[in-house]
């Protein structure tokens, strides 16, 4: 019975230290997103390429915020009426104007 019991301890420690490695890789971006003129969009989609389940709306004052893995990503920023935009974020950018 103490085996078991020992034996569960390590795998669900196992488990949480990978969880916690996994949630480490990630680095947050955040940026607002403007026309030409200066105006904020709210609503813009922002996307990382090659990925549909990373992805953000811009808000109300066209503020967003997206956890992106480690390394360099291109996101893709669409809205409306307005041309597909894409941006390499390096690996050591967390901000966008």
């Amino acid at each position: 019975m103490r085996k078991y019991f020992y034996t569960t301890l390590v795998c669900r420690m196992f488990l949480l230290l990978n969880a916690f490695t996994a949630f480490a890789q990630q680095r947050q971006i955040t940026g607002v997103v403007a026309d030409q003129q200066g105006i904020t969009l709210p609503g813009v989609t922002v996307k990382l390429k090659g990925n549909n389940t990373v992805w953000a709306v811009s808000d109300t004052k066209g503020e967003f915020k997206i956890s992106l893995p480690e390394g360099e990503n291109t996101l893709v920023f669409s809205f409306i009426g307005l041309e597909t935009l894409e941006i390499k974020a390096n690996s050591n950018q967390t901000k966008f104007r």
